[in-house]
């Protein structure tokens, strides 16, 4: 479906798919879904909440050291 979706497929792949989707319509909801997905994806950026940002950066701190003390 994605191979599908981001046009990775070789001719003759789309062009089942596309008869695929021509016979089912589950196949084409399934599609449409996927897309709606992907399109979310893309305009939803997300940022870290601080104290997580926060612990990663003492865990890197802390294993740093000990790599230096052995």
């Amino acid at each position: 479906m994605l191979r599908f979706i981001y046009n990775e497929m070789t001719h003759e792949e789309a062009l089942d798919m596309q008869h695929a989707l021509d016979a089912d319509c589950r196949l084409r909801e399934l599609l449409d879904e996927t897309r709606q997905l992907l399109k979310g994806l893309d305009t939803e950026i997300r940022s870290p909440r601080p104290q997580s940002v926060a612990a990663i950066l003492q865990y890197a701190e802390n294993e740093t050291v000990k790599v230096e003390l052995r």
